[in-house]
């Protein structure tokens, strides 16, 4: 069975994106690319995948909630490690 770990850090932004559809573009070409240019079943391809999924559902999660906060001035990052 394993457990996931989630640490949130807020730090103030040095760059925003300009809009969500923007910052998710960059996140899959990221992904497609450790794809592409790794081999399947390596460590970074595997990653890909899994960030991938995480990120993903959490996008989900974030848009059903409508009135979420935009544009503040600060990043909220969250990192995920599965024990």
């Amino acid at each position: 069975m394993s457990t996931q770990r989630i640490l949130t850090l807020t730090v103030p932004c040095m760059f925003q994106y300009p809009s969500e559809y923007n910052l998710m573009s960059d996140m899959d070409l990221m992904f497609k690319n450790a794809r592409h240019y790794n081999e399947e079943g390596s460590q970074v391809y595997s990653d890909a995948q899994t960030l991938e999924k995480a990120l993903k559902a959490k996008w989900r999660i974030i848009n059903q909630h409508a009135g979420t906060p935009r544009g503040s001035k600060s990043c909220v990052l969250t990192y995920f490690s599965v024990l």
